[in-house]
């Protein structure tokens, strides 16, 4: 276990790859005699182990599974890398806790050595874990998220900080280690093996701020990255429809993003709006007499009066439902029936109905936009709704936000207290 906080600094002296793994050797200098064969050293971050020490020369045999996940294979002679001993017992803990097992590599977007502001690029996977003041560790050192952007991290760096570490040498476009708030990782994996196992957010009271710390965090990003332009997954719970939609706010949707979800979704692309819109529109529940299972509440179909044809086109369907999100307009400026779907959500929102009608109205709304969304089922190959793990799957593969109506209920529950 290791604290984050850089002691000293080493350089490359050579990188030699064999049919197994690579051999790393640092000229360490003095700092070597600090170390002994077997024990454990953070390199740039990288937990790894001492297998040889010559005149000031530490060796290291790296495994694929490290290479696969680090930088440690696009190294140089003379590049200089950060070092840390483990912590002792009856040391004193500073930084954060920090356990040396990368979880992946970000790239370096911008950095401004005078200000000390670098901003790094994450994948999704590693984004979903950031919380603006959260703790980081880049290259092994201990950092504090200042700033949390759709797809980036930004960091404030001290000038004792990038003095005393290689981050000062870091260039555009940089691949850097990354190591994820171990209490962050912990708390996502808990927050998904308790839907998985059990299509809820964890029960107990622990369970219950555990839960609540990861859905601020994830329903940040995605309203941000919603702002962004992106599309993102809303899903539900396994007790319910246990299905995934797809979903934009009706005020964006392009012609774009519903052929995607005609041509990846393959479900029926609807329009959820408000009881407010709705009234204002004149568009009142297709039947007075509702049996579907889960109080499904259509409207009758609309189209565009102006700017249609047929009404089926991608743009035809977006141009209809970005009219449905606009405050300006009105009852007239709709045809009946038509190829767009409206979909009432409850006035009580998701505290009274958890569908994702009501869900893409709150992202709606919570993102900046009118109560109007877009939202499209998402099938497998066969016709059948994508469950959790093929969601997550899709989610990884497009790179998109993947959000649970639990997540959001939580959300609301926790910035309500």
């Amino acid at each position: 276990m290791f604290s984050g906080l850089i002691e000293a600094q080493g350089r490359v002296r050579s990188v030699q790859r064999n049919k197994t793994h690579l051999q790393l050797s640092l000229d360490l200098g003095t700092f070597s005699e600090l170390l002994d064969v077997g024990e454990s050293l953070a390199v740039d971050g990288v937990c790894m182990t001492v297998q040889h020490i010559e005149k000031g020369t530490v060796y290291f045999d790296v495994l694929p599974a490290t290479i696969e996940k680090t930088t440690i294979s696009s190294f140089f002679e003379n590049r200089t890398v950060n070092l840390e001993r483990p912590l002792a017992f009856n040391g004193r803990l500073g930084g954060h806790i920090v356990q040396g097992h990368v979880d992946g590599r970000g790239v370096v977007a911008s950095i401004d050595n005078t200000s000390g502001i670098i901003k790094i690029t994450l994948e999704k996977e590693l984004h979903t874990h950031c919380i603006e003041g959260g703790s980081i560790a880049i290259n092994g050192v201990s950092l504090t998220i200042a700033k949390l952007h759709a797809t980036l991290i930004e960091i404030h760096l001290i000038p004792e900080t990038l003095s005393r570490t290689n981050l000062s040498e870091l260039k555009e476009d940089e691949s850097v280690n990354i190591e994820c708030d171990v209490l962050s990782r912990y708390a996502t994996h808990q927050n998904t093996v308790g839907r998985e196992e059990i299509g809820a957010p964890l029960g107990s009271e622990s369970g219950t701020f555990v839960a609540d710390r990861v859905a601020i965090q994830k329903v940040g990003n995605c309203l941000e990255a919603i702002r962004q332009g992106e599309m993102i997954i809303i899903f539900d719970e396994a007790t319910r429809e246990n299905e995934g939609d797809f979903f934009v706010p009706a005020q964006r949707v392009t012609a774009k993003d519903v052929t995607f979800m005609a041509k990846k979704g393959s479900g029926l692309i609807c329009a959820p709006i408000s009881a407010d819109i709705a009234k204002s529109l004149d568009l009142f529940p297709m039947t007075s007499d509702n049996t579907s299972l889960h109080n499904t509440m259509y409207t009758i179909s609309v189209d565009a009066r102006k700017g249609t044809k047929t009404g089926i086109s991608s743009e035809e369907r977006a141009h209809c439902m970005r009219l449905l999100g606009d405050p300006q307009s009105r009852a007239e400026d709709f045809v009946k029936p038509g190829h767009i779907f409206p979909l009432l959500a409850n006035s009580g929102g998701l505290k009274k109905r958890q569908g994702h009608t009501e869900a893409a109205i709150f992202l709606a709304e919570a993102a900046g936009y009118t109560a109007a969304g877009v939202i499209c089922e998402i099938l497998d190959e066969q016709g059948n709704p994508m469950r959790f793990k093929e969601l997550q799957a899709f989610a990884k593969k497009h790179h998109m936000h993947l959000i649970s109506i639990a997540d959001m209920l939580a959300y609301q529950r926790a910035i309500s207290e």
